[in-house]
């Protein structure tokens, strides 16, 4: 069963899933957290990234392929590589996508530029982790073990941030988030050491977020940080973690639960605040939970046993699915 595949590698799939958020304010929404499945697109497709808008404008990937909807129509724009995160530019309309093994490429009328080591001096060829601020600049993980960092994109120049040049802890990069013009940053390093720094109009703070392993990360309309700690590899009797980071401080909300039994490895947060929660799960336990703020709510017994690879949240708050059976969509 795939629930049961290595937290390691789930680790390299946090990154990639991203609504364009132009910090202009939301409806309000409400109500409680809604499990019923009411689409199914791509219907039997590997999906490991999703940027969505609405029904009728969004757009995943499948391997190298990167399948674009605007105003319901479908393109198809196949790649040098595979796919590993897409985000859409506010700014001009470009699609932006992190790959494998051919950099980052930009994407515009079906025509393809990459940023690579030979054109561009990255640190390696595997991009992971792309967002677009409202600015229409771009932000992307390119790192490795002592190698590489946060890179931000500006006017086709590349700034490469490092321990050597900035407040950034190690090189190695687990996962980012954009929210209200800061860039949130979890990083890697030795274990019960690694970091969450923010990085705003070119000052750096750390925040006091120390995980074993961190993994997936976002922000709330309200700026409270969560970010999965994961101590599937320890020796010990440490269980997994989900930190939340307020006014209030640093807490953990999975002790709310029986921790032992499941391994969160990818979170979301929606525009109502609730948290969306993807788990490897031991047998009779549901692969998604939510976090309303106070309690967690569970998928029913006869959710799909469904991977699940990406979540995202469209302008309509329904929440999108990537998944290794398609894209599944919980209209809210």
């Amino acid at each position: 069963m795939k629930k049961y595949l290595s937290v390691l590698f789930a680790g390299m799939l946090a990154g990639g899933c991203f609504w364009d958020e132009s910090d202009t304010g939301f409806p309000l929404f409400g109500g409680e957290p809604a499990f019923t499945i009411t689409q199914i697109l791509a219907e039997g497709k590997d999906i490991r990234t999703l940027e969505v808008t609405d029904v009728n404008n969004f757009c995943y990937a499948v391997g190298n392929k990167l399948f674009v909807v605007s105003e319901g129509t479908e393109t198809v724009v196949e790649l040098a590589s595979e796919i590993l995160s897409v985000a859409k530019n506010s700014q001009d309309k470009s699609i932006w996508a992190g790959t494998y093994s051919s950099g980052l490429a930009r994407i515009t009328n079906g025509k393809i530029k990459y940023y690579d080591q030979v054109n561009h001096q990255l640190p390696r060829n595997l991009v992971r982790d792309v967002l677009c601020d409202p600015e229409g600049r771009v932000w992307f993980n390119c790192s490795a073990f002592k190698l590489g960092g946060l890179c931000l994109l500006t006017d086709n120049k590349i700034e490469i941030f490092t321990p050597s040049n900035s407040a950034l802890p190690d090189n190695l990069i687990k996962s980012t988030a954009l929210r209200s013009g800061k860039i949130y940053v979890a990083t890697g390093g030795t274990v019960t050491q690694q970091k969450v720094v923010v990085f705003e109009e070119e000052e750096w703070k750390t925040l006091p977020v120390t995980g074993y392993y961190l993994m997936d990360m976002d922000i709330d309309q309200d700026g409270k940080v969560y970010v999965i700690d994961d101590t599937g590899l320890s020796s010990s009797m440490m269980t997994n973690k989900i930190y939340v980071f307020d006014q209030d401080g640093c807490r953990d909300i999975l002790q709310q639960k029986n921790r032992f039994d499941e391994s969160p490895y990818l979170l979301k947060t929606d525009l109502r605040n609730f948290l969306w929660v993807a788990s490897f799960t031991q047998p009779g336990k549901e692969p998604l939970t939510v976090y309303n703020g106070n309690s967690w709510i569970s998928a029913p017994e006869d959710f799909p046993d469904l991977y699940i690879k990406c979540i995202c949240v469209d302008k309509d708050n329904n929440i999108w699915l990537g998944t290794d059976q398609g894209i599944y969509i919980l209209d809210q």
